[in-house]
């Protein structure tokens, strides 16, 4: 699948990234213009995945976005780490404006008005990551802060995921809050920065039983995305 190429609409905002706080994902996606085939979810149930326990939440996301990398398996608890597909740039401007930008036509990450602490490693400011790939089980998923060094700084929390039907037009991804940190290897002396793709974003962890063990086993081992 080819990069999607931006239609050059007169009624198009550009800005909308900047005026969106905490947006409906699917809505989001449509005012960015992007056509109905990729965000809808119906078109995941007729494609490779639509079997698998993991899903992504559209098909954006199938052709561009690598599924989560399985971690580890303790007995029946899974835990998978999420990175980001596309490099994320950073700049601290002479004014001391902090500048964040990334490329895709469909976002990774999203402003919030829910505004966590300053902290001292971190860039001002709270965002939100959207999750691309989808648990489709009756299970308690919980995100959690990866253990190895990365560029973002997420804050933990949980959600209550419920297995998709027929009737699901739009998935609805779960939002992730975190802050850029300003030292690490992402940065020069410059006070610019650059993620690279596949920096860790956040864990994902839950408990499941013998079936649905069987059923990550079997998406990993005949091949993710």
């Amino acid at each position: 699948m080819e990069e999607p190429k931006i239609l050059h609409n007169m009624n198009y905002d550009f800005d909308i990234w900047y005026k969106t706080y905490d947006p409906v994902f699917s809505e989001i996606s449509k005012q960015s213009r992007l056509p109905e085939k990729w965000i809808s979810f119906d078109k995941i149930l007729l494609g490779s995945n639509k079997d698998s326990i993991l899903k992504p939440i559209n098909r954006y996301v199938e052709e561009l976005y690598p599924a989560p990398e399985l971690i580890s398996i303790e007995g029946n608890k899974i835990r998978l780490r999420q990175g980001n597909h596309a490099e994320i740039f950073l700049l601290i401007q002479d004014d001391g404006f902090f500048y964040n930008l990334d490329r895709p036509w469909m976002r990774q990450y999203y402003q919030t008005t829910n505004q966590l602490p300053d902290r001292d490693n971190c860039f001002k400011g709270t965002y939100i990551f959207y999750t691309p790939w989808y648990v489709d089980a009756d299970v308690l998923v919980k995100y959690e802060r990866p253990s190895i060094e990365t560029a973002f700084l997420s804050y933990p929390t949980e959600s209550l995921h419920k297995k998709t039907d027929e009737s699901i037009k739009y998935l609805e991804p779960d939002f992730i809050k975190f802050q850029f940190k300003k030292v690490g290897r992402h940065m020069d002396r410059d006070g610019f920065g650059k993620i690279a793709r596949q920096n860790a974003m956040f864990d994902i962890v839950f408990e499941c039983d013998d079936i649905m063990l069987k059923r990550v086993k079997d998406f990993y081992e005949k091949g993710s995305n």
